[in-house]
């Protein structure tokens, strides 16, 4: 009897680990040597750990509390979020008074710089890395900048003419 043709599989077994944000960001933060004035995330980033690094960065933390959130021990920049939660139910007026909605703005920025763009890098070297980025931001702002020009051109001569 022959044997069947066609091929056995081969199974192998993978350890798949699942590495939240507010793990990575104490390391990527680390690994930066500008200086941070605020850093705004979402609410995955309220942890003690994170908190922690943007101090060590002598960075502004701009990271809304979670809706069961207690005081941490005092003069933490934190428990001013927390007290405006308390004080008024959810935080609408603590995000509007420190302008947390310029996270959104920037994401939506990232965003889009992403579909003009391409959404990874091409070189492998960390220098060219870095190089290839300032190009990408370099002619976004070229683009962005003509749009504006333009569009500020156009409502000149609307207001002349119009």
């Amino acid at each position: 009897m022959p044997k069947p043709r066609y091929k056995t599989t081969n199974w192998r077994k993978y350890n798949i680990s699942v590495v939240k944000d507010a793990e990575v960001l104490p390391n990527l933060l680390k690994q930066t040597r500008r200086s941070i004035k605020e850093i705004s995330r979402d609410g995955a980033y309220d942890t003690r750990e994170c908190h922690r690094a943007i101090r060590v960065k002598k960075a502004i933390p701009l990271i809304p509390p979670r809706e069961v959130a207690a005081f941490w021990e005092k003069g933490h920049p934190r428990n001013l979020a927390v007290g405006c939660q308390k004080l008024y139910g959810s935080n609408k007026k603590w995000k509007r008074k420190y302008g947390y909605h310029r996270r959104s703005l920037s994401e939506t920025a990232k965003y889009r710089a992403k579909q003009l763009l391409g959404a990874s890098l091409t070189l492998r070297n960390y220098n060219a890395q870095v190089g290839e980025t300032y190009a990408m931001i370099k002619a976004l702002n070229k683009l962005t900048g003509e749009r504006y020009a333009r569009n500020s051109v156009y409502r000149l001569k609307c207001k002349r003419f119009c």
